[in-house]
C-alpha cells in the first residue's frame, strides 16, 4: 500500500526580502538583521502579507495590527527590529549565507508541523550576507522522487526498494509566482 505523501510549502518571499531576509550588504562589525533598510523591508513584509493570504494561510489579524502600527512608525531602526520580532518566531528555519557563499541552516522557533494528506506554509528567514542572488532550493531526503528514470532495459533494475519508498513521504514546493520571485535578491 502507497503512503499518501504529504506536501510541504515553504514559505520565501524572495526579494527585498523577507525571505532573503535583511541580509544587506554587511560591513565587518554590523548586525546584519538589525542593519537593513526600511523600505526594502516593509515591501518584503508586505510581499509576505499577501502571499500567505494567496496560498491560504492568512496571518493572523494581530499580526497585521502590529504591522500597521509600525507602518505608522517614524523610527526606522525600531521598525526594522519591531518587524523581525514580530515575524521570527514563526520562522521554521533561518538559513546564514557568510560573505564567502558558505551555507548554515539553523532551526527557527517555530514547530513545524505537517497537515496528514494536506500542506503547510512554513517561513524561512535568509541572512544573505554574500548578496547571492541565484534561487534558493531545499531539498530532503523524504523529498527524493518516488519515480526513476527508465533505462530501456527489459529488465530494469529495481532502484527504489519498498522500504526506501516507505521513508519519502514529503514534497517540497517553494511559490515563485508573483508577489514572490524566484530569485534571492542579494539584498
Amino acid at each position: 500500500m502507497m503512503r499518501q505523501r504529504r506536501l510541504l510549502f515553504v514559505m520565501c518571499l524572495l526579494a527585498t526580502d523577507w525571505f532573503v531576509a535583511w541580509s544587506v550588504g554587511v560591513a565587518f562589525g554590523q548586525n546584519p538583521e538589525r542593519d537593513v533598510p526600511r523600505q526594502p523591508l516593509e515591501a518584503s513584509v508586505q510581499r509576505l502579507v499577501e502571499s500567505m493570504k494567496w496560498l491560504g494561510e492568512p496571518l493572523p489579524d494581530s499580526i497585521l495590527a502590529e504591522l500597521d502600527f509600525w507602518r505608522e512608525n517614524t523610527d526606522d531602526a525600531q521598525v526594522v527590529a519591531s518587524l523581525q520580532t514580530l515575524l521570527d518566531p514563526r520562522c521554521v528555519a533561518i538559513v546564514s549565507i557568510n560573505p564567502e557563499s558558505r551555507v548554515k541552516v539553523a532551526a527557527g522557533s517555530s514547530m513545524p508541523q505537517l497537515i496528514e494528506k494536506g500542506w503547510r506554509t512554513f517561513l524561512v528567514k535568509v541572512i544573505n550576507e554574500a548578496g547571492v542572488t541565484s534561487p534558493l532550493r531545499c531539498t530532503s531526503p523524504q523529498a527524493k522522487s518516488m519515480v526513476r528514470v527508465s533505462s530501456s532495459a527489459a529488465e530494469p533494475a529495481m532502484e527504489i526498494s519498498p522500504s526506501e519508498a516507505s521513508r519519502r513521504w514529503l514534497d517540497i514546493a517553494l511559490p515563485i509566482q508573483e508577489p514572490m520571485l524566484p530569485n534571492l535578491s542579494g539584498l
